[in-house]
């Protein structure tokens, strides 16, 4: 039963019509592909656009030495199998010796990094993967010593990580808190086992997966889970299921996040699975906070700080294989684990690229569609624009934003830009449109 709840348009997302998302899907398509939005490729949050410029590492170092980094992403590439729609960087069931590796590398990039960047600001770190807790407990303990010694955490905002139920025990729990983490992420994906099992997702029990939500309740502050849409044998029926399971659970926050492929049928499934999640969860008392993210309360409980940085474009150094760093207007990422774990090396120097201000102004844009970091905003003020970029949106952008607008993807006011509700459906194709992005 839905609550009634005095919600504002802000968090409410009334279910757009499926013939009104074709009618849109067949319009922008004619401006841009649907296609050209898919992300088969080895790291999502890498990309510019054609007109960024390659530099040497030597530049790079030059460029960006003794900036003051916000926020540290940390990647273990380890899993015990690997799921069919991965695209991150990993390894399957490691040896001890290649994890032993790797922790001597990720020790001496931390060492490294320490002498070339700042950190006495630093709000944010997340431990990603991959499977961190893939590692055994000794393991764990390894590099959660060596991350939360090597950086100063006195002052952050936020100290996350990822965990997967499958590998994942109540002392691993219970060490990752003992080392004051604030949040974990738990990637459930979907609560149908034999789904799982299709996809390649192998020994997960939707039951074992519940009762670690549980356990983890009593060692962090903010836990959040995600969903995965656009897997082998999912129905409508099954992504139902995963919404009320996930509704019982009670957790800060959700996350449905979509198998990256190239869109279908013009990528009306992918829309709709958008469609009915704000849908659901926004009725049923959570809030919307992103395209695909609703918390218990905006702006505080379920937030991820570190995704508020991405939608600032603070700057963020991935550390870890294939982990990509944002730094001014210099994008680059590491090597993938493989060699990590063999060259002297970190920095793919093929990566390395150098962003014009157009694609930083329009990147801005995007995220601030995407990301909403103010309580009051589903989008981005314009003096914030005007502040970064001594320019106005409506200038820099006036075809594109006129377009957006009469296809009623935002509503633009001389003082705010902001999505409508069919408009946070279609974020990733403001992304490639605005940006004109390469994957």
């Amino acid at each position: 039963m839905k609550n009634s709840l005095d919600q504002n348009s802000l968090n409410r997302h009334e279910l757009i019509k499926e013939n009104e998302l074709l009618n849109t899907i067949s319009t922008i398509t004619e401006k841009k592909s649907m296609k050209e939005t898919e992300a088969k490729h080895g790291n999502s949050y890498y990309y510019g656009n054609p007109e960024d410029k390659s530099i040497s590492l030597k530049k790079l170092l030059q460029n960006v030495n003794n900036a003051e980094i916000d926020n540290l992403y940390v990647h273990i590439p380890f899993c015990k199998t690997i799921c069919d729609y991965c695209t991150y960087p990993k390894i399957a069931s490691a040896t001890e010796e290649q994890v032993i590796d790797y922790i001597s590398k990720l020790n001496l990039e931390i060492s490294k990094h320490k002498e070339s960047f700042k950190f006495s600001d630093l709000k944010t770190i997340h431990i990603g993967g991959g499977t961190p807790n893939f590692l055994n407990l000794k393991q764990l303990d390894k590099v959660l010593e060596i991350v939360t010694s090597g950086f100063p955490t006195q002052n952050l905002e936020e100290l996350a990580i990822e965990v997967s139920p499958v590998g994942l025990d109540e002392n691993k729990l219970k060490l990752i808190s003992n080392y004051k983490f604030n949040r974990i992420s738990i990637g459930i994906q979907t609560f149908d086992d034999s789904i799982n099992e299709q996809n390649g997702r192998k020994n997960q029990k939707a039951e074992e997966a519940i009762r670690f939500v549980e356990i983890a309740k009593k060692y962090f502050p903010n836990i959040s889970i995600d969903l995965l849409a656009g897997q082998k044998g999912q129905t409508k029926e099954s992504f139902s299921k995963d919404f009320e399971k996930a509704l019982e659970l009670d957790v800060n926050s959700i996350f449905l996040y979509q198998v990256r492929q190239v869109f279908k049928n013009g990528g009306v499934e992918e829309i709709q699975a958008l469609n009915n999640f704000l849908n659901y969860f926004s009725f049923d008392g959570y809030e919307i906070l992103s395209h695909n993210h609703v918390i218990k309360k905006r702006n505080s409980d379920g937030y991820c700080e570190q995704r508020e940085g991405r939608g600032k474009m603070e700057n963020l150094l991935g550390i870890g294989p294939g982990a990509v760093s944002e730094i001014g207007k210099y994008v680059f990422k590491n090597i993938c684990p493989v060699k990590y774990l063999n060259e002297e090396t970190t920095v793919d120097e093929k990566s390395i690229k150098s962003r014009t201000d157009r694609n930083l102004k329009a990147l801005f844009i995007v995220r601030s569609l995407r990301y909403f970091i103010r309580p009051d905003t589903n989008g981005m003020l314009v003096k914030d624009y005007q502040n970064k970029f001594k320019s106005n949106p409506f200038t820099d952008f006036k075809a594109e934003l006129d377009f957006m607008k009469k296809e009623d993807l935002i509503n633009a006011a001389p003082e705010k830009i902001e999505v409508t509700s069919k408009g946070i459906l279609f974020t990733q194709w403001m992304d490639n449109y605005l940006t004109k992005h390469y994957k």
